[in-house]
This record gives structure tokens, C-alpha cells and sequence, in this order.
């Protein structure tokens, strides 16, 4: 079985970012659209996939943003009028037999994480997420890569547990510690190259929290001033919010429409 989910916020960024800077201006509601039905389905064919699923964010009501003033920051918010042609996306996508789903309150990368763990490394699944969102790069492993195109017109970039070590091995880096690394690399004081060294030493999170007043110098003080108030937003911004249950399985997922599987 080969389980693809796509990130349709991520396609979207991506389409709305490349248009924009065709154009230089806020591109057409209608052609826009247009192109991410057809970025979609280009991304789906590049795969031979048995099972597929198309998932949202939670638009109306995210658990992040209530939390973190500053989520949205660097996220593309898009204008009100885009959303009746959100709903005839959706229903396109139906029609073509894609599962569609979201779920209250998060996003598209926490409902691939409950999908990865719950498969949970089985012999018989391969999974293909297709995102730009780089949390995701966390949940790679050998039978989970993460599909990322650089442009709505080029081909499309493999993360697998061999690219993640060419681009990380040198620091010691594996795909479990990448959201603990975006986390302490974003606290005042620390950066990239101490959280570098602290995971290759202590390797996960939960120990750098539980020695921290043992850790000496700059790297100590920002971890016991910060890692309750600071680590727990940044925590909440990076790693997958829980989902109790989805109501869908792998069998409600089977994807029969030869046009696009291949």
C-alpha cells in the first residue's frame, strides 16, 4: 500500500507566492484556483499510490493562533472572498475521489503526524507526504518521505532519511530531533549551532529539561529562564497537536480513479 496526503494550504502558498511574483500583484481568484486543482493533481500523479487523502487546516478556529499571537506572522492569510471558491475546490477534489478532511482546530501537518503514528512503521505502507511545511521533515523515516516542489513549475524535491543525513549528518542531527532543534534554535540566546550541540549531548528535549540548571554558561541561563514560558509556545508553534481521534482509516482512504493514480 502507498498512502499519499497532500498539504493543500502548503500547495496553495505555493501557487499564490509564484503567481504573485509573476504578476506583482494579488492574482485572480478564479485562474488561481484553477492552477491548484492542476498543481494537485500534477503532484499526485508523480506517485503510484493506492490510498490518498487531501487535508485542510482548521481556518476558522486554530489552536495555535489562540495561543501564539505571532503564528501567523509568516503564513499567507487568505482574503475572505477566496473562501466560497475554497468550497468548490473541495468539491472538485470529492468529485475526482479524493478523501477530503480537516479536523477542529489544527492543521494539516498534525493530522499527517496522527496518520504516520498510527501506521507506526507497518511493513505494508509507504507513506508520501506532500507539504512544504518543513516540520514535516520529522516524521521521515523509512518508509515516510516528504515531497516538496520548489516551484509550482519545477520537479519536485525528496526528503528521505538519506537526504536529512547529507544535509544534517555532519551535526549529528536524526529526523526526531528536527522539531526539538527549530524549537531551541528560536530561544533568545541560544541559535542554530548551540542546539546543534546540546541535542548531539543530552539527544532529546525532555533530558536538556530535566538538567537544565546542571547545564553551565549563556546556554544554562537561557534554558532555565526560558524553556517554561518560551520553550512552551515554541513547543506548541513546532510539534503536532494531539488528536484523540479522526473517525477514518486507512480503508476510507483506497483511491480508485485511474486518471489520476496511473
Amino acid at each position: 500500500m502507498h498512502l499519499v496526503i497532500a498539504d493543500i494550504h502548503s500547495i496553495i502558498t505555493q501557487v499564490w507566492n509564484d503567481m504573485r511574483m509573476y504578476t506583482q500583484k494579488s492574482p485572480d481568484l478564479n485562474s488561481f484556483f484553477k492552477k491548484v486543482l492542476n498543481l494537485t493533481a500534477k503532484e499526485f500523479r508523480r506517485e503510484r499510490f493506492t490510498h490518498a487523502c487531501i487535508v485542510w487546516p482548521d481556518y476558522s478556529s486554530s489552536r495555535r493562533r489562540q495561543k501564539d499571537p505571532m503564528y501567523d506572522f509568516d503564513r499567507l492569510v487568505l482574503p475572505n472572498s477566496a473562501f466560497p471558491l475554497i468550497m468548490k475546490l473541495n468539491k472538485r477534489f470529492q468529485d475526482l475521489g479524493f478523501a477530503v478532511m480537516s479536523h477542529p482546530g489544527v492543521e494539516a501537518f498534525d493530522i499527517m503526524a496522527y496518520f504516520v503514528q498510527k501506521i507506526g512503521g507497518r511493513d505494508d505502507v509507504d507513506v508520501t507526504l506532500i507539504t512544504k511545511d518543513d516540520r514535516a521533515w520529522s516524521l521521515i523515516s523509512d518508509s515516510v518521505k516528504v515531497s516538496f516542489g520548489a516551484s509550482s513549475g519545477a520537479n519536485n524535491l525528496i526528503m528521505t532519511p538519506t537526504r536529512f543525513d547529507a544535509m544534517f549528518g555532519e551535526h549529528g542531527l536524526k529526523p526526531n530531533q528536527y522539531l526539538s532543534h527549530k524549537l531551541l534554535s528560536d530561544m533568545d540566546g541560544l541559535g542554530p549551532q548551540k542546539a546543534y550541540g546540546l541535542l548531539k549531548k543530552y539527544g532529546t528535549l525532555e533530558e536538556i529539561d530535566k538538567v537544565k540548571d546542571e547545564i553551565e554558561g549563556r546556554a544554562g541561563k537561557v534554558l532555565q529562564s526560558s524553556m517554561k514560558s518560551q520553550g512552551r509556545q515554541l513547543y506548541r508553534r513546532y510539534f503536532p497537536l494531539k488528536i484523540e481521534k479522526l473517525g477514518i482509516t486507512l480503508s476510507d482512504l483506497i483511491y480508485q480513479n485511474e486518471a489520476i493514480a496511473g
